[in-house]
């Protein structure tokens, strides 16, 4: 399951980082050559949209995914074993108001 790779999603995640290092708010700090001063069309990409294309699924279901990871590793790892789907597990999370208002 590409969901379980740590490896992968270490390296998307360290791409991304590497692609806002780049910038400091609206100032470029990399180094420009001809092809950066070019206008570009596309548009950026998340990570958890570049994961959802290689898993066959959609952003949301990524990001429900992650916070499950982070909130609940219990809960995780019934996702990862087929136990429970990932609305399932994340349904059973607190709502992220609540946990606000408890900060």
């Amino acid at each position: 399951m590409v969901l379980k790779s740590e490896e992968l999603l270490g390296t998307l995640t360290k791409e991304a980082k590497a692609r806002q290092a780049a910038f400091h708010g609206n100032r470029f700090t990399g180094k420009v050559d001809s092809a950066s001063m070019e206008k570009k069309s596309t548009k950026p990409v998340r990570t958890s949209e570049k994961i959802a294309d290689i898993a066959r699924t959609s952003r949301v279901q990524v990001d429900r995914l992650r916070r499950v990871k982070r909130e609940a590793p219990e809960k995780y790892a019934e996702v990862i074993d087929g136990k429970k789907s990932i609305r399932k597990a994340y349904d059973e999370l607190p709502p992220i108001r609540k946990i606000r208002k408890l900060l």
